[in-house]
C-alpha cells in the first residue's frame, strides 16, 4: 500500500506577505491573497510536481460559529456541505511550485470576491473563508491539509474613514449606518443606525453612549451603565450599579 502523503496546514499571506490570523477582517476584498503550503512529504521525502498529477487548493466557507465546512459547486453554482460535493464539481485554484521558496514551495493567489452570495462580507464575525490543499499523486494517493485560518471579508468602504453602509443591500434595505471613524477598519467614533425592523434610530459616541429614537415615540438615553427613559410621558431614571441619582438646584412637584 502507498505511504500516505504529509500536506501543511496553508497560510493566506495578505498584500503586505504577512500571515492572516484566524478570524482576522482583511484590509480589502478585493486584494488577493497568496495560499502558501510547505513542503509535501511522502516516507519523509518532498514531492515534486513530477511526483504529482494534481495540486490544488479549494476555499471553504464557514458560514457561523460551529456551522459545518461548505466548499463551492461550480455545477450547481452554489454552497454546499464539503461532504456533498464531488472532486469534479470542487471550485479549486491550481498552485505552482516554487522550489526556491524552501519553507513553502507550494503557492497560489486566491481572490475572495465573486458574485453576492458567493463570497460576502462579515457580519457579526462571519461567514468566514479558509483554504484546505489538496495533492494527488502519479499513482492516485491523496492527501488534504488541515483548514488555514480563516479570515472574514469587509463590506466595500471599510478601507475608509466615513461612510454609509446598508443592510444587506439597496433592494432589500433593513438597516442603514452611517460612521465616522480615526482610522480605517477601526472602531466607530460615531455612528447613525437607522433600523427599519426595529423600529429605532440609535446614535452612538466614542465611549459608547447611546442615544435611541424608537417608533412608539420613546427615547433612551443610555452612557456609563446609567439610562434615562422618556416613555408614555414619563420619566426614568436609572443609576449605574452603585450610582445615585443626584439633582442640582431646586426641586418642585404638585401638590398630592
Amino acid at each position: 500500500m502507498p505511504s500516505p502523503l504529509t500536506v501543511a496546514r496553508p497560510v493566506l499571506a495578505k498584500k503586505d506577505q504577512s500571515p492572516a490570523a484566524d478570524g482576522e477582517l482583511l484590509p480589502k476584498a478585493e486584494e488577493p491573497v497568496t495560499v502558501k503550503v510547505g513542503p509535501v512529504l511522502q516516507n519523509g521525502k518532498a514531492l515534486a510536481p513530477a511526483d504529482l498529477k494534481a495540486f490544488v487548493c479549494c476555499a471553504v466557507r464557514i458560514k457561523a460559529a460551529g456551522a459545518a465546512e461548505e466548499v463551492w459547486d461550480k455545477k450547481a453554482n452554489a454552497w454546499a456541505a464539503g461532504s456533498a460535493v464531488t472532486a469534479e464539481n470542487r471550485e479549486t485554484t491550481g498552485l505552482s511550485h516554487k522550489p526556491d521558496q524552501a519553507a513553502a514551495p507550494w503557492q497560489g493567489q486566491l481572490t475572495l470576491m465573486g458574485a453576492k452570495g458567493k463570497f460576502d462580507p462579515a457580519t457579526d464575525g462571519y461567514p468566514r473563508y479558509a483554504v484546505r490543499a489538496s495533492f494527488t499523486t502519479a499513482k492516485g494517493v491523496v492527501g488534504e491539509s488541515a483548514l488555514s485560518p480563516a479570515v472574514q471579508l469587509p463590506t466595500p468602504g471599510d478601507d475608509k474613514l466615513a461612510g454609509i453602509k446598508i443592510h444587506p443591500d439597496p433592494e432589500t434595505a433593513k438597516r442603514l449606518e452611517l460612521y465616522v471613524r480615526p482610522t480605517p477598519a477601526s472602531a466607530y467614533a460615531g455612528s447613525v443606525i437607522i433600523d427599519q425592523e426595529a423600529g429605532t434610530v440609535q446614535v452612538t459616541c466614542t465611549g459608547g453612549a447611546t442615544v435611541t429614537l424608537k417608533s412608539d415615540n420613546s427615547l433612551l438615553l443610555q452612557a456609563g451603565g446609567a439610562s434615562v427613559l422618556l416613555a408614555g410621558g414619563n420619566i426614568t431614571l436609572t443609576p449605574a450599579a452603585g450610582g445615585r441619582v443626584k439633582i442640582n438646584g431646586a426641586w418642585e412637584h404638585p401638590e398630592p
